[in-house]
């Protein structure tokens, strides 16, 4: 029960001290009357003396029963009042105590407590003031005294006396923030309240991160910003405005805008502000101010209502934007947009842009007549709708692998779905904004048929370029076997009339025989037959003979069935091809270019996968490689014979070919180009520099594999290419 209250108990045994002193006090009184009565009775005067002595001695026996009855009631009342202040501190949720006039704690609520519990000890009713507070400093409750504590002591004890009704916030021990009011009553109590504003600073603190934050944003904005009361005076400008009116800072704030700009332009402020508090809405508008010599400035302006909760406008701001590099910009761009729209308009190619869904949202008047749709009429559909049946899988692939990857897709002279006959490349793109979204693609198309119809004959006639070079020595090979052919058959042809010649003088010496006739004279004959034939000779070298002439025929076969796989006429589609094949008959036809100054090491691998090819233009390829190399050892001049290499293996879903040589070599810079059209580091009339160019043509652009090089000036070179080892048989695109 509150009687209980420990705390109570010591302000009410406070308050019985102090009426037991007040008690004792007037209990002097009537025994002072009575210790002067008791003479006057005993004396023998009689009378008036002795009646005033009696009614004395009867005063000072029945006053202090007639007081302390009196008193007792008063501080009964009191008591109670007592209660009801205690109980009226504790019902408070700020922290309250009292000192009397003496400085002295009379007593303290429960939230005083809870808000110094860490301290309570310090607070105990009848301390005074200053040692409450002396025992808080050096116990450090207050920081802020380090290296001053006696001054800063007298400061909180002046202001405590001579200042009361000074209001202090604090940061306690706790982190809790107090706000502490104390005041002083008509009977010299002195009352303290302590308030938990941590809430409040917390929001203030949260407020003030905010204005900070929010005058950084408009201190270092780009824009000119003001705001100004319904009276029309400026309560806030940032820098930009200040400097773009030629203000000093901190001058606008307080002032109208009379004040500060020329009549005119005071008036016209006045009026559009007037327009935005009578609208209650934004004005924006776009004004052009002219410049001495140059230019003239774009700026756009916007003022706009503050609204007060009541509904009506309390002030007007103002922001102005200098757009006059932005509308330039725009200028530009819309120079730059009609160029660009010119020039693809202009283009021999297609051109289509589309959105992510796929629908078109620029074409090109080429992709009008390669569609058969009018270029406006393809805008908002897709291919699939402009071309129905003649929408292909190939297509869709296209589109899907551009938009799966987002990189950019290169179909490089694959037939057209859309035109018959037509030879096209396709190139597809995302199209990526510079916040890195993607927001469509673009699709280019060119028609190729009659680029692809010259490099084709040019080809040709590089391929045929390179047999004229080589016929010398395929006639030279074919001459060599054709020549020991003639003379076994020379051989065999004398044989053969001796052989008759004995055969005729046998059968004369049979016939003569048989009639029984002079048979010596036949007999000679025969013997001088068999010596001019030679027998024993004929039956070691005619074998012979015809093994060498069987051997000759073999090579000429070879070297024909070489030169007929080699200029096979290219074909249209590809077909499956035997490298290892392709390889060993182009190095036969061109062994007359390297028998003399090189020797050929081939390393083929057994397991090599037929490739899916044009295998009349790889045997170009090879052919122009194999040469090359040979001219390159030749241009060293090596004082022994050099090597050609040949090397095929397989590199996982690919077959790699290796042609080394341990000629010239090639620099940093001539690598660079060697792939260049008609460049050559060969002499004038020795090369043409096709061959490498075509030659990379037909290995990526064609059968979609690389080249590469590894080359060494004074060393050597090697040309790496690979061919995907399971070709497919490309699809028709759209392109």
């Amino acid at each position: 029960m509150k009687q209980q209250d420990p705390h109570y108990q010591q302000y009410l045994s406070s308050a019985e001290s102090r009426f037991a002193i007040i008690f004792g006090l007037l209990t002097v009184i009537p025994v002072s009357l009575l210790a002067a009565s008791l003479p006057l009775l005993l004396s023998d005067r009689p009378g008036l003396v002795e009646i005033l002595a009696a009614a004395t001695l009867a005063a000072a026996i029945s006053m202090p029963a007639t007081w302390y009855g009196a008193l007792r009631s008063l501080l009964r009342a009191r008591e109670r009042a007592d209660r009801t202040m205690y109980d009226v501190a504790e019902s408070l949720s700020e922290g309250f105590q009292m000192y009397d006039p003496d400085d002295r704690l009379v007593m303290c609520n429960s939230a005083f407590r809870k808000m110094y519990s860490h301290v309570e000890h310090f607070y105990t009713v009848g301390r005074t003031f200053e040692e409450i507070f002396r025992d808080a400093v050096y116990a450090g409750q207050h920081p802020q005294a380090a290296g001053r504590v006696e001054a800063y002591i007298a400061d909180r004890m002046r202001v405590h006396h001579e200042a009361p009704d000074e209001v202090i916030e604090r940061q306690l021990e706790s982190g809790c923030w107090v706000k502490i009011t104390e005041s002083r009553t008509s009977m010299g109590y002195t009352v303290g309240i302590r308030a938990d504003i941590s809430e409040l600073k917390s929001r203030e603190q949260a407020l003030l991160e905010k204005e900070a934050l929010l005058s950084s944003i408009l201190e270092n904005s780009p824009t000119s910003i003001a705001l100004k009361d319904a009276d029309g005076t400026y309560l806030y400008v940032n820098s930009v405005f200040e400097k773009r009116n030629g203000l000093a800072p901190g001058r606008a704030v307080g002032k109208t805008v009379a004040e500060i700009f020329p009549e005119k332009t005071a008036q016209m402020i006045e009026r559009q502000d007037r327009e935005v508090l009578t609208k209650k809405a934004p004005v924006i508008r776009e004004l052009t101010i002219p410049k001495e010599n140059a230019e003239p400035d774009t700026i756009v302006a916007t003022k706009f209502p503050v609204m007060s909760v009541d509904g009506n406008v309390s002030a007007v701001g103002f922001i102005l934007t200098d757009v006059t590099e932005a509308r330039q910009r725009e200028i530009e761009l819309s120079e730059k947009t009609a160029l660009l729209e010119t020039v693809l308009e202009t283009v021999p190619f297609v051109v289509v842009a589309m959105d992510n869904d796929g629908r078109i949202t620029f074409a090109s008047r080429e992709a009008g007549i390669h569609f058969g749709v009018p270029a406006n009429e393809m805008l908002g559909r897709t291919l699939a709708e402009i071309l129905g049946d003649r929408y292909s899988q190939g297509i869709d692939d296209f589109i899907g692998e551009i938009r799966e990857t987002g990189k950019p897709v290169n179909r490089p002279n694959h037939n057209s779905s859309v035109v018959a006959g037509k030879i096209n490349w396709s190139i597809g793109s995302p199209i990526i904004r510079a916040s890195g979204r993607t927001s469509g693609m673009l699709i280019i198309i060119m028609d190729v048929t009659e680029q692809q119809n010259a490099l084709e004959q040019l080809a040709r006639a590089s391929k045929m370029e390179g047999i004229g070079q080589l016929a010398a020595g395929i006639a030279h090979e074919i001459n060599t076997p054709i020549q020991f052919i003639g003379n076994n058959l020379e051989f065999l042809h004398e044989a053969g009339d001796e052989i008759f010649h004995l055969a005729d003088a046998f059968l004369e010496y049979l016939q003569v025989a048989d009639a029984g006739g002079e048979l010596s004279k036949v007999r000679e004959k025969v013997d001088n037959a068999l010596e001019e034939a030679d027998i024993d000779y004929l039956k070691e070298e005619l074998p012979e003979a015809i093994v060498r002439s069987q051997h000759g025929i073999a090579d000429v076969a070879r070297i024909v069935l070489s030169m007929k796989e080699f200029s096979h006429p290219s074909l249209k589609e590809k077909s499956p091809a035997d490298i290892n094949a392709a390889l060993q008959n182009t190095a036969l036809i061109a062994r007359n270019e390297w028998k003399h100054i090189a020797a050929l090491q081939e390393d083929l691998s057994d397991d090599l996968p037929e490739v899916f090819c044009y295998p009349g233009e790889l045997n170009q390829v090879f052919l122009n490689m194999i040469v090359n190399a040979a001219h390159a050892i030749e241009d060293r001049d090596l004082a022994e014979p050099g090597v050609i290499g040949i090397r095929s293996t397989t590199k996982g879903n690919s077959v790699e070919i290796r042609i080394s040589d341990t000629g010239v070599g090639l620099s940093e810079e001539l690598r660079a180009r060697v792939f260049e059209p008609f460049f050559t580091t060969k002499e004038v009339g020795k090369g043409t520099g096709q061959g490498l160019a075509i030659s990379w043509d037909i290995i990526v652009n064609k059968h979609g594999g690389t080249i590469d090089i590894e080359s060494e000036p004074g060393k050597g070179t090697t040309f790496i290419m690979t061919l995907p080892a399971e070709g497919q048989i490309p699809q028709q695109l759209s392109a």
